[in-house]
């Protein structure tokens, strides 16, 4: 009986400091001097630029000291602070979300419309928690609605840690690519591992 009292305890606090060590507390992203580029002798390749943006629950993982959802928020906010005023169409999507973000597993922030700088830095700005499942393909879906009468070059660009997915994302994006056959181009940005 005297051995059980002396080692539950001595086990309990072994497992708290292990627990202890490996948790590193995540900072904010420090805050990055961004610099519009002059539109200048700029001809956009696309027409309409579309972001899919992963804020589902593996977002709230850290990476490099830095939570997931935060660089993925950097990586679009960066993007529309240095990018040109130009005449283009753009949205932005999100799927996942916590329940204070959305109750939807998908979410369009921004419908397609005219870009602006403005309008996408505000969208980006209701992002503020991430939560729930990973349902990329949903949202590709859901963005092939937005898309399917566009006759004219598409950019989507997916920022996302790529965790939890399976092979349901690779097949929606080969079927909006074969609807836009040729003019759609679809960019990744891994966050994390």
């Amino acid at each position: 009986m005297m051995k059980n009292t002396v080692v539950n305890p001595l086990l309990f606090i072994l497992m708290t400091l292990l627990v202890t060590a490996c948790a590193t507390p995540l900072v904010p992203l420090p805050t990055i001097e961004t610099q519009p580029i002059d539109g200048g002798p700029y001809t956009p390749k696309a027409n309409h630029l579309l972001f899919i943006m992963d804020a589902s629950s593996s977002m709230l993982e850290g990476y490099q000291g830095h939570q997931k959802l935060d660089i993925a928020r950097a990586v679009v906010g960066g993007f529309n602070e240095t990018m040109p005023e130009m005449d283009i169409e753009a949205a932005l999507h999100t799927f996942g979300h916590a329940d204070s973000v959305s109750s939807k597993n998908t979410e369009t922030l921004l419908p397609s419309q005219r870009y602006s700088r403005s309008a996408l830095a505000s969208a980006l700005e209701r992002v503020t928690a991430a939560g729930g499942i990973s349902p990329l393909a949903a949202s590709l879906k859901n963005a092939a609605e937005g898309l399917k009468d566009i006759n004219a070059p598409i950019a989507v660009i997916i920022v996302s840690d790529g965790k939890d997915m399976g092979p349901a994302p690779i097949a929606a994006a080969r079927s909006i690519a074969a609807v836009h056959e040729g003019r759609l181009c679809i960019y990744t940005v891994q966050v994390g591992n």
